[in-house]
């Protein structure tokens, strides 16, 4: 976090109320101004600039009042991981993943130039990128299904019904599917094999990574383990749950989703990363600043 300066980020729905609101949000970037660092999630900048014109350029406008204030940006979550990881194989015994430079200045400079305003081909290849990218999330863990449900039956027994059993039990496997989800996208990053003693040293000293890899383990067994008459439901899409990075970076995270389902994943998150995060509807923010005020 950033010193006695309060840290928070926006969900892309965070970022659409603001615009929606119109002149009641005024208040709102006030508020924020005056007694918040804002951090924006390089992530939720992908999302805005793949949104249609006229609101894309509305929504551009709105980060530029944000960063009237204090602010910054983050990288979003795959060149954040990757800064992050790269870091830490290269001096794992001095790591510390608040020392490492995630900020991503890019983004920050191409809001206040207005180049994500009205660059219509980005649009389309920020669009067609993300839809693809949560196509392929899904159909992943789809594929998976029969294979795990087929499990369930062999051994006599029905599938888990709470996500926290499920981690339990998958960080109690043979493998741990934590540290083998974790070891694959580590060694993607350096571009070499690594062990898992490695591995699992980084998922304890880098709370962004270990968010990460448990929205991954929530889609497993949202869309691969549960029953869905009788499981817990963590629905939300691929981007919903990889904000999950992001949250250690900030003591806020808002989101205006209106059937709170990113909130409830990500509050899920939070709880068993033990992350510090509290994540708020934009109802509940609104009504911090307007008590502060």
């Amino acid at each position: 976090m950033d010193g006695a300066c309060r840290v928070v980020s926006f969900d892309t729905t965070a970022h659409n109320r603001l615009v929606d609101d119109g002149p009641c949000s005024e208040v709102i970037f006030a508020a924020i101004k005056t007694g918040y660092f804002f951090r924006f999630a390089g992530l939720a900048i992908e999302e805005l600039a793949a949104c249609p014109e006229p609101k894309r350029s509305m929504l551009f406008s709105a980060c530029r009042k944000l960063q009237r204030g204090q602010s910054d940006c983050l990288f979003p979550h795959n060149w954040l991981i990757r800064e992050l990881v790269t870091s830490h194989f290269s001096r794992p015994s001095s790591f510390d993943w608040q020392s490492v430079d995630v900020r991503g200045r890019e983004y920050e400079r191409a809001i206040q130039t207005y180049e994500l305003s009205f660059d219509e081909a980005l649009k389309i290849e920020q669009w067609a990128a993300q839809s693809e990218a949560q196509k392929k999330y899904k159909q992943t863990f789809a594929a998976l299904r029969p294979e795990l449900q087929a499990l369930f039956a062999l051994h006599g027994e029905p599938p888990t019904t709470k996500f926290r059993d499920a981690i339990r039990r998958a960080e109690a496997g043979n493998p741990n599917l934590l540290i083998a989800i974790g070891t694959d996208l580590y060694s993607k990053a350096v571009k070499s094999a690594v062990g898992e003693a490695i591995v699992h040293s980084f998922i304890q000293a880098c709370p962004p990574f270990k968010a990460l890899l448990y929205s991954i383990l929530m889609t497993w067994f949202h869309e691969s383990v549960r029953d869905p008459a009788t499981g817990e439901s963590f629905g939300a899409q691929r981007n919903d749950l990889f904000m999950s990075a992001h949250l250690p970076y900030c003591d806020f995270f808002v989101t205006a989703e209106k059937n709170r389902v990113q909130e409830r994943c990500l509050r899920e998150i939070a709880a068993i990363a033990n992350l510090m995060t509290a994540i708020l509807s934009y109802e509940e923010f609104s009504q911090r600043l307007l008590l502060i005020t």
